[in-house]
């Protein structure tokens, strides 16, 4: 696996650099292939390593480690269940110090300990880092997380957390469907069925209609708000299609009606906009995701013409 080759390079890069300060970074990507199979090999490996690399740099040298991960783990519900749709905005973070290191920083267990119950971000990291060389690091909102105790106040735009990155704002189901949200419920459902199929029915490689077939979207079945602030909402919604019985799409969409409107650049999806009477808006659908069990030949077909299998109901 990839990641023995990087953790044997960086055991190198500290033997030849024995006696200097280092900070080092390593970047594992075994969890990001695409079956999930090649995870669970890096369980014992960065177990194994980490016991080794503590054992052989650990008596001579204060040691500093962030285990951290780029976002919570997608379990099965990830799409279906409020709760999981939130912890995959909560990445695992796990300090390793070295006693020696935390006696010389006064309330560092304190400070340790009370902040594993706060929200903290990159922003910190870098200034526990910097100031334990002895730089100082002016952002307003970041904290030293060895030397001082994040407010339970703090919420994600205080970090440039955006809003679809944000473990704070839990989404709430919506039961009651006035004439207006029927309007806007409507217009999300017909974007997203243009969507999925300029994705599939007519995606430019093949002929149309010749790897999937049209989907219409049908019954909108849950609904899910939350408010961002004055001027972004977020929905989610649940949508099954009588393209084929079974089949249920979970949807999530981002709405602004600034003019400031920005999303991140890792989504691919484009922004449409939308006007109700006088109000212009802009919305970019974040995710899509079925939430039937797709897996099969069809996902099979679909992966191997380059055409996202979740979004595909193959023709017959």
């Amino acid at each position: 696996m990839s990641h023995y080759y990087i953790l044997n390079y960086t055991d190198d890069i500290v033997d030849m650099n024995l006696g200097v300060n280092m900070m080092l970074y390593a970047h594992l990507s075994a969890a990001h292939e695409y079956t999930g199979n090649h995870a669970e090999t890096l369980n014992e490996d960065i177990q194994v390593y980490l016991e080794n690399f503590l054992k052989k740099y650990g008596k001579d040298n204060d040691l500093l480690i962030f285990l951290q991960a780029d976002h919570g783990m997608r379990y099965g519900d990830f799409f279906r269940d409020l709760d999981a749709y939130q912890e995959n905005k909560l990445p695992g973070l796990f300090i390793i110090a070295s006693r020696s290191l935390l006696d010389k920083t006064e309330f560092s267990y304190h400070s340790l300990h009370m902040n594993t119950e706060r929200l903290v971000s990159k922003i910190d990291y870098r200034r526990t880092i910097l100031e334990l060389e002895g730089l100082k690091d002016n952002h307003p909102s970041s904290v030293n997380l060895m030397g001082q105790i994040a407010s339970k106040n703090r919420v994600c735009d205080d970090l440039g957390i955006k809003a679809w990155d944000c473990s704070c704002l839990k989404m709430a189901e919506v039961k009651e469907v006035n004439e207006k949200l029927e309007v806007i419920i409507e217009t999300l459902k017909n974007y997203a069925e243009h969507l999925i199929n300029s994705e599939t029915y007519t995606y430019n490689q093949y002929a149309q209609g010749e790897v999937c077939k049209r989907v219409k979207l049908g019954k909108v079945t849950k609904i899910y708000h939350t408010g961002v602030n004055n001027v972004q909402e977020m929905y989610k919604l649940e949508i099954d299609t009588p393209t084929k019985p079974g089949v249920k799409f979970s949807i999530s969409y981002v709405l602004s009606s600034d003019g400031k409107y920005t999303v991140p650049s890792r989504l691919r999806f484009r922004v449409e906009s939308l006007a109700f009477g006088r109000y212009p808006l802009k919305t970019r659908i974040l995710s899509i995701a079925r939430l039937d069990s797709y897996a099969g030949p069809c996902e099979i077909i679909a992966s191997s013409k380059g055409i996202r299998p979740e979004l595909c109901i193959c023709a017959d």
